[in-house]
């Protein structure tokens, strides 16, 4: 494996229980690349495991309507802009703050009993570990008795604590990962690895230094679940 150089991981303390394997793809329309980059995931898993969604983005899908969409699926995967614990889902609509108690997603979801296990944003920095507002990063994600946060019977989520800095091939490879038996999360960081862009270094004084740049990718896990599979999820 080669992305220990890029690997930020971190976790949480709870588990929860898995159902069957399905997956959705979520796109917002600002961007044309946003389409390829689902479009490679949805391509690549169609022929592997079952479709529940692939759609234009709308904030509904990650919140009072997600027990029909992301949380009715074993692992979404999303792409558009997005800022720390913020994602951009069209260009209709505001940014969608997944701390604000509405976007809350698994067993425990405040809309029901939910499916969901993986979440990926494909994303520059909506998995950002800098503190926010006095807050430490995992106060925007884990759910507590006096909060609803997106960790509520989530396995994982994936994206980056940087800009993204990786091409639409990302999405293809991450599933192939996943089809061979790789690790949820080390298909996700090998995926980023493979697929990093080339891209200029600018010192103080303009110099110029063209190198490849992957962006840092980022995993949020609960501890029982580090090591799962596609088919050894617990």
């Amino acid at each position: 494996m080669r992305f220990s150089a890029i690997c930020c991981v971190v976790f949480f303390l709870t588990s929860s229980q898995a159902h069957g394997f399905s997956f959705g793809g979520y796109v917002s329309d600002e961007e044309d690349r946003f389409l390829d980059n689902v479009w490679s995931f949805v391509d690549y898993m169609d022929g592997h495991y079952t479709r529940k969604n692939y759609r234009w983005a709308r904030h509904r899908h990650f919140t009072t309507s997600s027990q029909s969409y992301v949380d009715v699926e074993d692992i979404s995967y999303f792409s558009g802009h997005g800022n720390h614990h913020h994602i951009w889902p069209s260009s209709s609509e505001s940014s969608l703050d997944l701390s604000d108690g509405s976007s809350t997603w698994g067993s425990s979801s405040i809309y029901g009993t939910g499916d969901s296990e993986y979440v990926v944003f494909q994303s520059c920095s909506v998995l950002s570990l800098s503190d926010y507002d006095s807050h430490n990063w995992s106060y925007f994600w884990k759910s507590t008795a006096s909060r609803d946060r997106p960790f509520s019977g989530l396995h994982m989520v994936m994206g980056y604590k940087s800009d993204s800095g990786s091409d639409d091939d990302v999405g293809e490879d991450f599933g192939r990962y996943l089809k061979r038996g790789w690790e949820v999360r080390e298909s996700w960081l090998e995926a980023i690895m493979d697929n990093g862009r080339m891209g200029y270094l600018v010192d103080e004084d303009g110099n110029r230094e063209w190198t490849y740049l992957p962006g840092y990718a980022c995993v949020i896990y609960i501890k029982p679940n580090k090591d799962e599979t596609v088919s050894t999820r617990t």
